[in-house]
């Protein structure tokens, strides 16, 4: 297998015979303190067509971090030279002109839940704040995004308990949040990472920092961290931007684990989404 290298917080996974096609790139942003080996996985469906993977995952800071600090702007830096010599980035002002010449070029990217919504914005954030800009050809969204609420926010933090203490840490949390959201003001939900970085996933025109491209949204009935309703609420508004949207759902799959039930299908839509490739 071909070694991996680091360039800043993301790995850079090269095709598994170590030829990439010129131009095809995949950024992959993990969900929520996801494991590296886990999202590094559905970067080996791009490695066998030829696309060179850059994988990283969100933390659960990155859900409270201010999207101008210093440290999320620097936390980038040392990427941007990669980015640079693969013609990956052009300049801020040039972006929109770039893409709707050369729609097909540019990366895609592959966000998972609302943390890869988050992680993938202060990327565009901190390359706008340098005069740059993502060159972008099409975006995938498994499981997301979402609304910032007192259930999700309570399916997200008692993810990983055993059937027996879940639901009553389930209660107990659900009692805290909806404390906290009685005592805050809409203004200041609405300006939560979750909601603000949503609008850049799924919509093109922001004054600092864009993605263009189709969006292809994988989202399921049965998921507690992300209602569907919620995705469909965003579907709706990307397509009110003139976002061309393409949606795959399923009925029996949890939050971010479609894959391991339906994996046949996930990978045919993401196909069929990305053309030939």
């Amino acid at each position: 297998m071909p070694e991996a290298v680091t360039v800043g917080p993301f790995t850079v996974l090269p095709p598994a015979d170590n030829t990439p096609s010129k131009g095809k790139f995949v950024l992959l942003f993990g969900w929520t303190d996801s494991q590296f080996k886990y999202v590094a996985k559905y970067a080996e469906w791009y490695n066998q067509r030829g696309f060179t993977a850059l994988v990283t995952t969100a933390e659960y800071q990155d859900t409270h971090n201010d999207m101008s600090n210093s440290t999320t702007l620097a936390l980038f830096q040392e990427t941007i030279p990669f980015l640079r010599e693969h013609g990956l980035v052009v300049s801020a002002a040039e972006s929109e002109s770039d893409h709707r010449a050369n729609p097909n070029e540019g990366s895609v990217l592959h966000l998972f839940s609302n943390g890869g919504c988050i992680r993938m914005r202060q990327f565009v954030n901190s390359l706008h704040a340098q005069g740059l800009a993502l060159r972008t050809r099409a975006v995938v969204l498994d499981s997301a995004p979402g609304h910032l609420s007192v259930p999700g926010g309570t399916a997200f933090l008692t993810l990983g308990l055993n059937k027996w203490l879940r639901p009553v840490a389930s209660l107990l949390v659900y009692a805290y949040l909806s404390g906290v959201w009685m005592m805050t003001s809409q203004e200041q939900w609405n300006s939560h990472p979750i909601e603000t970085s949503a609008v850049y996933a799924v919509s093109e025109r922001h004054a600092d920092g864009n993605v263009f491209g189709p969006r292809l949204f994988i989202y399921s009935e049965v998921d507690q961290i992300v209602p569907a309703n919620d995705t469909k609420d965003w579907i709706r508004f990307a397509g009110e931007k003139g976002v061309s949207v393409t949606e795959l759902v399923f009925s029996d799959t949890e939050h971010v684990q479609h894959v391991r039930k339906r994996k046949d299908e996930y990978w045919a839509a993401v196909g069929r989404f990305l053309g030939s490739d």
